[in-house]
């Protein structure tokens, strides 16, 4: 049997005070309504991993990120449940940092609200364990530092 890989980006946003983006999922969200995520998104075919970092934090927070400065940090990989196609799918999630050089948030659809919080605000949180997880791991290797300390 095939089985589909799905590759999603997640960007780790700090804005020049310290502070990281998380964005609270719609209420009508399928999957974990009023969570809070960090930005992004799957892949396009063909689409560098940076580039769709940057486009998925500029369509769901509206904040301009230039690809060449996002820094890959974290990187992990499991069999899931895809709940658009219903099926299994090899899922691969790319955790990108970076620095906004603007802070004016422009919600899409996909999220009713956000907040900027330090990093140890953002780890107490986040309702998403995997998340949880990515935060520790970049506070605990002091990755990016100079973004948020």
């Amino acid at each position: 049997m095939a089985v589909d890989t799905v590759i999603t980006t997640r960007t780790v946003v700090f804005n020049d005070h310290g502070q990281l983006l998380l964005l609270t999922r719609s209420a009508a969200d399928v999957y974990r309504p009023g969570g809070l995520d960090l930005p992004g998104g799957a892949v396009d075919e063909g689409e560098d991993f940076a580039a769709a970092a940057a486009r998925e934090t500029l369509e769901e927070s509206g904040l301009v990120l230039d690809p060449d400065k996002l820094m890959l940090f974290y990187a992990s990989s499991r069999v899931g449940h895809n709940v658009d196609a219903g099926g299994v799918i090899n899922l691969v999630k790319l955790f990108f940092v970076a620095q906004a050089t603007d802070s004016v948030v422009v919600l899409s659809h996909e999220h009713q609200g956000y907040s900027w919080y330090t990093l140890e605000e953002a780890i107490a949180q986040t309702d998403h364990p995997h998340h949880k997880e990515v935060l520790e791991y970049l506070h605990d290797n002091g990755i990016a530092i100079e973004y948020w300390s």
